[in-house]
């Protein structure tokens, strides 16, 4: 059995499917953790997501930004300007709002299960970074293993005064491409001092969210950043060289990209 986590696939089928091809995954006995944000962007996000939905309980998500906005969506009906006007989503809904309601409510129900964060012999896993001050606090009953897109809204975790830069800010994810050697850091004052207070201690922590198409994975501290830009297309997006996805064992840390 072995243990493999991707990064952001935003409807890329064809990559995914290579990419477990190329390590001979095998979902009768192993495991695919991934970062989150299934849709979006691609150009395959109904197949994407009716391959993840096909792995059964081999795949381990948990849920990102764009996963929020296509649960919303399938659960109650929402379309979400945001997700439409300005990541990606027009693409998404045009393959997906012609399904069945019966499939609608198939998919807002196996999404609701994401959890938050999963926590792998060690590895966080995790869509953005997940600060150690989250990893400690307790609102009410709030477990960050426990929290899912099901029952967010109940658990305290919007509630937590750091909720957003929990899912959406870059402010970690700048400081560790600099870190990495990637860039410099222009974003936000965040030190040294901050990090080591924030990481989990004697963890690594394996996230997504921050397209890294450019360098590719970055790592610094334990922390490794696996979303490199899976969707991203010199012709489409303008940019020196194609995106691309990223599989790793999470065991060895020995990575693929497709």
């Amino acid at each position: 059995m072995a243990d493999y986590i991707i990064g952001d696939l935003h409807g890329c089928h064809d990559k995914l499917v290579k990419a477990l091809d190329i390590v001979k995954f095998d979902k009768s006995k192993d495991n695919l953790y991934f970062v989150g944000d299934l849709c979006d962007r691609g150009k395959e996000n109904l197949k994407t997501l009716r391959f993840a939905y096909s792995l059964g309980e081999a795949f381990k998500p948990v849920f990102g930004n764009h996963d929020v906005w296509l649960y919303e969506y399938f659960a109650f009906g929402n379309e979400n300007e945001c997700w439409i006007g300005w990541n990606g989503g027009d693409a998404t809904m045009a393959e997906v709002k012609s399904i069945s309601a019966a499939d609608k409510k198939k998919y807002a129900a196996w999404l609701s299960t994401f959890p938050y964060m999963r926590d792998v012999g060690g590895n966080v896993v995790c869509h953005n970074f997940i600060r150690n001050s989250m990893l400690k606090d307790r609102i009410g009953d709030f477990d960050p293993c426990k929290v899912t897109l099901g029952n967010c809204r109940d658990s305290g975790l919007v509630r937590h005064p750091d909720y957003d830069e929990y899912v959406f800010d870059r402010e970690i994810a700048e400081y560790i491409q600099h870190k990495a050697g990637q860039k410099e850091y222009r974003w936000y004052p965040y030190h040294d001092d901050d990090f080591k207070a924030d990481f989990p201690e004697g963890k690594n922590c394996i996230m997504g969210h921050t397209p890294l198409y450019e360098h590719g994975m970055a790592v610094y501290g334990g922390v490794y950043m696996i979303d490199t830009g899976a969707f991203v297309t010199k012709k489409e997006y303008r940019t020196a060289k194609d995106g691309c996805l990223t599989i790793m064992d999470l065991g060895t840390k020995n990575t693929w990209t497709i």
